[in-house]
């Protein structure tokens, strides 16, 4: 206070004497009383800012210090009270936390995010977006310590940022590339990161980062290389079709032509060989026509999988019926003389199935066990049936497949590496698969090069409840 008369003035009274003097409110005497028994009650120095109006309109902040002075009996003796003119400080205190608080919300705004990270793995800093990348679902990461501010993510993930983390601390230089997390919950993040070593006074020696989510950059990628691994698998598939139906085709084509040559030499030459007999090259003729009808569906009902176009249409079957007629049409003698040995037990109840779907799977497993085991014993037909599942299972003593082979096996037009000149489109298999799985089945495969192969499939008894599946997909 700059007037010595008022100071003189003073002594021996208190702040509300001053607030009558100076005609001001006592609302001031009553905050600094508030305050001088708050130092007095707690036997401490108390402080407060204390903001003013000058004159001109502006504020003032003064520092008011209130400082309890005790006898050597712990009693009172007196306060000191002082006032210090902080303006100048507070005002740039203020400024700089504006300034921070304008830095922080455009942080906070960034997309990418920001990270701060001492030597000794302490959080320092971060903004939102690290929370949205890293899915953390902790309130608060700072002080936190070795990468638990991550627990979402599975220890191989953690695993690999840590290993990111010391090799920046390490070598003080910085790293950047794509990483995937790899969370709990199973789903993945891709993620573009760039981290640099940095030292500053204030925090020391620290890794700073930038990280962004590039899942969907990296989904865009993988979709494109898959769109052109599926545009060469078909340019592939379409010469390989064109190589196979050209081959398969040829033999029986020739074979028609060469009987159709030979009848028409017969019927143009009445007096030829009575043991040429017309008969036997027209049953020539049909079953090379058989045969290439039968390819014509096979290619045909492919073209149906590929297109969803298969209809699914169960009804009720007598499987011991439904498969001795199958065997009567087809299997009845093979061309080798070799029969088709079955077990079908006389009690079999009736199950749900497409006829259509399950004949090509019958004709296309035994048709390969005949065809892949020439010279070989005749192959087993077995059928098994539970209260809730059906079991067909055919066996053969033939070439087996090789151990290389068997994973590729039901893809369109593969063919194991051993069938030599054996013919077939390698679509037969392709074609069971869908099937079986159509009825909510499954496959099971067992081979071995040289001694044979058992395919066994299980179909549920009923399939009623798969009626309404029209548009059945591979």
């Amino acid at each position: 206070m700059g007037n010595e008369e008022t100071r003189n003035w003073l002594i021996g009274k208190d702040d509300f004497d001053y607030c009558k003097l100076k005609n001001i409110d006592t609302k001031l005497a009553t905050l600094r009383r508030a305050c001088f028994n708050e130092a007095v009650h707690n036997h401490k120095p108390f402080q407060k800012v204390d903001e003013t109006k000058k004159p001109d309109g502006k504020t003032k902040y003064v520092l008011r210090i209130f400082h309890p002075i005790y006898n050597k009996q712990n009693e009172l003796s007196y306060v000191v009270g002082y006032g210090i003119d902080i303006t100048d400080q507070y005002e740039t205190a203020i400024f700089i936390e504006n300034q921070n608080l304008r830095f922080k919300k455009l942080i906070n705004e960034l997309t990418d995010g920001v990270f701060q990270i001492g030597v000794d793995g302490k959080l320092i800093f971060y903004n939102h977006a690290v929370l949205d990348i890293i899915k953390s679902d902790v309130n608060n990461l700072l002080d936190y310590f070795d990468f638990k501010i991550i627990n979402n993510l599975t220890n191989k993930s953690i695993g690999n940022l840590y290993k990111l983390f010391k090799k920046v601390a390490a070598t003080q230089t910085s790293e950047n590339g794509t990483l995937a997390l790899e969370f709990k919950d199973k789903s993945i993040k891709y993620i573009n990161y760039y981290f640099w070593f940095s030292t500053n006074p204030v925090d020391g020696d620290c890794v700073i980062g930038r990280v962004s989510d590039a899942t969907i950059q990296k989904l865009n990628e993988n979709d494109l290389k898959n769109i052109i691994h599926k545009e060469k698998e078909l340019n592939n598939l379409k010469s390989h079709f064109i190589n196979i139906t050209s081959h398969e085709l040829r033999t029986p084509l020739a074979v028609i032509m060469s009987s159709a040559e030979i009848i028409d030499m017969i019927v143009g030459k009445p007096n030829t060989d009575q043991k040429i007999k017309p008969k036997n090259y027209t049953i020539k003729i049909l079953a090379e026509v058989n045969k290439i009808t039968n390819i014509l569906n096979d290619l045909l009902i492919v073209g149906q999988i590929e297109s969803g176009k298969i209809k699914f249409k169960p009804e009720t079957v007598d499987i011991k019926e439904f498969l001795e007629k199958i065997i009567e049409e087809n299997f009845s003698t093979y061309k080798d003389g070799r029969t088709i040995e079955y077990r079908i037990e006389e009690d079999e109840r009736k199950v749900e199935l497409d006829k259509n779907l399950m004949r090509h799977v019958i004709v296309n497993l035994i048709g390969n066990a005949f065809k892949y085991s020439p010279n070989k014993r005749s192959p087993i037909l077995d059928v098994l049936q539970t209260n809730n599942e059906l079991r067909i299972s055919v066996k053969d003593f033939g070439i087996g497949i090789p151990e290389k082979d068997v994973g590729n096996l039901f893809q369109t037009f593969y063919r194991a590496s051993n069938v030599g000149n054996i013919s077939g489109t390698g679509v037969g298999l392709m074609i069971v698969e869908h099937a079986v799985h159509t009825h909510n089945g499954r496959i099971e495969l067992e081979s071995k090069e040289g001694e044979g192969t058992t395919i066994k499939i299980y179909l549920p008894i009923s399939n009623i409840n798969n009626i309404d599946n029209a548009n059945i997909k591979r």
